[in-house]
C-alpha cells in the first residue's frame, strides 16, 4: 500500500543534475520537456510538478521561468488559483464525512495512533482533533496533516500561477475541481483509512523529494509503480488515476497546442512510462524532448 500512498502524493492535489538532451531517447532526468513537430508554429511545453513541497526543496531555474513566460497559455490539471468562493465551499464540503467521524470508521487502535501523530508530531492539541479534525475524510485529513508535517512548503503551480497572471496569459485546466475530488470520494472510506492514515506514510512522502529534485523521472515512477504483475491494487489505481485521465487529457492538449503555444503543467508522474503523456504525444507523431 505504501506505493498507493506514494502515487497519491504525487499525482493530486508533488537544483543539481539538470541535462540538456539532443535525441528522443536521451536520458529522462528532466522535469520539462519541449514538445514540436506536426507543423506546430511555436514549440509548447510540459512540465511535471510536485503539488506540495517543502519551501526548502523548491526550486524554479530561469529557462522553467522563461518558458513558462513565453507561453500563450498557461494549463493545469485543474486552476486551484481561480476557483470562486462557491466552488471553494463545495470543495471542503467534498472533503467532510457527513453522519460519521472517523473515530467511528476506525478500531481504537488506529484511531489512538492517529491521534498521538496528530498531538506528538503535529503539535494538535487533543481536544482540537477530537472537535474538529476527525470530522474530515481520510483524504481530506491526510492532506491537512501533510502540509503540516512539511512546515512551510511552496506549490508549483501556485508560482506558475504567479508567472501567468502578471504577464496576462491566458489561464485554462484539463478538468474540473469536480471531477478530481469524485475520483477521490469514489474511493470507499474504508479503502481511504488503509491508504492514507498509516502514519509512517508521511515519513515515506519524503522519498519523493530526492528524485524529483534530480528531475530523475524514472526513479519517481519506479517508487510509485509496482514492478510485481500481481500486485493488482497499484495496477488498478494506476490506470484510474493516471493512464485513464492522460488518455482524457491528450485530445485536449493536441487542440490546444495546434492553436497556441503552451505551458503545461502537471503532477510529474504523469509524464513517464508508456502510457504517459510523454509517450502518448510521441505515438502521435509529435517530438517531445528534454531540455532542462
Amino acid at each position: 500500500m505504501k506505493k498507493i500512498y506514494l502515487f497519491f502524493a504525487l499525482i493530486l492535489i508533488t537544483a543539481s543534475g539538470f541535462i540538456t538532451a539532443q535525441e528522443q531517447d536521451n536520458s529522462k532526468s528532466s522535469l520539462l520537456w519541449e514538445i514540436t513537430g506536426k507543423n506546430l508554429d511555436k514549440p509548447s511545453y510540459l512540465f511535471g510538478t510536485m503539488h506540495m513541497i517543502p519551501k526548502e526543496d523548491f526550486f524554479m531555474t530561469k529557462l522553467i521561468a522563461d518558458k513558462a513566460r513565453e507561453c500563450e497559455v498557461m494549463t493545469f490539471e485543474v486552476n486551484m488559483f481561480g476557483l470562486s468562493f462557491s466552488e471553494k465551499i463545495d470543495m471542503v464540503q467534498y472533503l467532510l464525512l457527513e453522519d460519521k467521524t472517523l473515530k467511528d470508521l476506525m478500531s481504537s487502535d488506529d484511531y489512538n495512533r492517529l491521534k498521538r501523530f496528530a498531538v506528538d508530531s503535529l503539535g494538535i492539541r487533543e481536544k482540537k482533533f477530537e472537535k474538529r479534525y476527525i470530522k474530515f475524510t481520510p483524504f481530506g485529513l491526510n492532506s491537512m496533516f501533510m502540509k503540516m508535517y512539511m512546515g512551510k512548503v511552496k506549490m508549483y503551480e501556485k508560482e506558475l500561477y504567479k508567472i501567468a497572471k502578471k504577464n496576462k496569459r491566458e489561464i485554462t485546466e484539463l478538468e474540473t475541481i469536480d471531477f478530481q475530488l469524485k475520483l477521490v470520494t469514489d474511493i470507499p472510506l474504508e479503502s481511504q483509512i488503509k491508504y492514507f492514515l498509516d502514519t509512517d506514510n508521511f515519513h515515506e512522502s519524503k522519498a519523493l523529494i530526492k528524485p524529483y529534485k534530480l528531475q530523475d523521472l524514472d526513479m519517481l515512477y519506479s517508487l510509485t509503480n509496482s514492478s510485481d504483475s500481481e500486485d493488482e491494487d497499484v495496477k488498478a489505481f494506476t490506470d484510474k488515476f493516471l493512464n485513464e485521465r492522460n488518455m482524457n487529457w491528450l485530445p485536449i492538449i493536441i487542440s490546444q497546442i495546434s492553436d497556441k503555444s503552451s505551458f503545461i503543467a502537471v503532477g510529474a508522474l504523469h509524464l513517464p512510462g508508456k502510457k504517459g503523456i510523454i509517450e502518448l504525444l510521441r505515438e502521435k507523431g509529435y517530438t517531445v524532448k528534454p531540455i532542462i
